[in-house]
């Protein structure tokens, strides 16, 4: 029975990877378009970074829900809390190393960045897995952690509050 899930949950990972390196690029590929820049990566900023995460598993997520997780009750459930730990295991690992080490290597954020995408798969498939909640209020909540995290990608892209997680290190900038 879930061994569909895991298969897409394998192809999940693989997707969101290749799309997340591909969105660090479409913004400047795309001449800075402001369109372009709700769902790409516009400066080198955490922030900016954590989208190369949310936007291909949050639409792979959508896709894979008509297809396969509308058979699973805590489907969206899953894919709110794996979606949700990605985040929050690029800025844990992200912060712990440059704050002991002192800076940034390329090197090592792709390889949280893969490390984190894999690991909310995972979770996401643990959840689908493992629990079996059939409230529409779950469901509900978990639609609206997702639309409040997109909207704040796409606000935060264009009015960045001026904090660290923001600026751009590059450039000492925020947003476009």
């Amino acid at each position: 029975m879930f061994k569909k899930i895991i298969y897409s949950e394998i192809l999940g990972a693989i997707f969101t990877i290749g799309a997340g390196v591909l969105l660090h690029f479409t913004y400047e590929w795309s001449e800075e378009n402001l369109v372009v820049a709700a769902f790409s990566s516009v400066n080198e900023s955490n922030w900016e970074h954590l989208k190369l995460l949310f936007i291909p598993m949050l639409l792979y997520a959508v896709l894979e829900y008509l297809f396969l997780g509308r058979r699973y009750n805590s489907y969206i459930l899953a894919k709110t809390f794996g979606i949700l730990s990605g985040i929050y295991f690029i800025l844990s690992l992200v912060y712990t190393y440059s704050g002991i080490i002192g800076r940034h290597f390329v090197v090592v954020d792709i390889i949280i960045f893969i490390i984190s995408v894999i690991l909310a798969h995972i979770i996401s498939y643990y959840f689908v897995k493992n629990y079996n909640f059939d409230s529409v209020s779950v469901r509900w909540c978990s639609i609206a952690i997702l639309l409040l995290f997109l909207i704040l990608f796409v606000v935060f892209t264009y009015y960045p509050p001026q904090l660290n997680l923001f600026l751009d290190p590059q450039t000492q900038s925020y947003g476009v």
